[in-house]
């Protein structure tokens, strides 16, 4: 389903939430190394600078560690840029919410920017079960059950057009500031939306809904 998993030191999904996801490579984070190993997974790349890990705590025999020491992008951001030369590949972000809101501000905003070179998915645990998270494109058509939780947060700005919801959105135009279009149902199996602008796209069902 998916090409590279990335694992962010956020609110990490607990093993058998993604168990069953396939994927041929595991990036991490630093501080995120330490759940992994509890969960009993070796990760292929660490990247960091490692701050938030202790000198016995580096010892990850099987893994790649790529260091990095620029304060001036966060470890999620590094793990992006590192997976900039798998432009093609399907890309789930474990992690990157919950903790610190100052952080999952910022890591929905990278998605938002990097989506443009990269196919991402955000997977968030919620009370619900799962929100995926993504970014739409001009045109998308995404299958989901009937009645799926379905919402809309633009950067910073988005025009949408999706009929079949149970409030439908008719050239609607939303901002961070104004008009918002949060807990709307789906009322179809398919769901056509049209966006103009940058627009976040946030879906909560137990499985990844096909989008194509």
């Amino acid at each position: 389903m998916f090409d590279i998993v990335i694992v962010a030191n956020g609110n990490i999904p607990t093993k058998n939430d993604w168990s069953d996801i396939g994927y041929s490579l595991l990036v991490c984070t630093d501080g995120a190394a330490i759940t992994l190993r509890q969960f009993d997974i070796t990760p292929n790349i660490i990247l960091g600078d490692f701050d938030s890990l202790g000198v016995d705590e580096l010892s990850f025999p099987h893994s790649e560690l790529q260091r990095s020491d620029d304060q001036e992008t966060t470890d999620f951001e590094k793990a992006l840029q590192y997976c900039l030369r798998f432009p093609d590949k399907k890309i789930l972000c474990l992690g990157t919410l919950g903790g610190s809101a100052d952080h999952a501000i910022y890591n929905l905003s990278l998605v938002t920017r990097y989506s443009d070179k990269l196919d991402l998915t955000l997977l968030n645990p919620t009370p619900e079960g799962h929100q995926w998270i993504f970014k739409l494109k001009a045109n998308m058509r995404i299958y989901t059950p009937i009645k799926t939780i379905i919402s809309f947060f633009p950067f910073h700005e988005a025009t949408l057009n999706a009929p079949a919801l149970e409030w439908p959105l008719t050239h609607t135009h939303i901002t961070q500031l104004g008009s918002a279009a949060v807990r709307n149902r789906t009322t179809a199996e398919i769901t056509d939306i049209e966006c103009q602008g940058e627009c976040l796209c946030f879906i909560s069902t137990k499985h990844y809904p096909v989008v194509l």
